[in-house]
């Protein structure tokens, strides 16, 4: 449950089938998903500081 996309298939799929969905896979995917998306922030930011992206 740490592969943010995969996880959320896998809870849709589990939701879809009428299965009942375990809370602790609930939260995994979505403290995954949040420091993701937090690596990929910070990377930007970084990005965005060098003078040559900017032009």
């Amino acid at each position: 449950m740490t592969i943010p996309s995969l996880s959320q298939h896998l809870l849709i799929t589990e939701i879809i089938k009428n299965e009942p969905v375990a809370m602790s896979w609930t939260i995994l995917s979505m403290a995954s998903s949040a420091v993701l998306g937090l690596a990929l922030v910070w990377v930007a930011t970084l990005l965005y500081r060098r003078e040559a992206i900017l032009g």
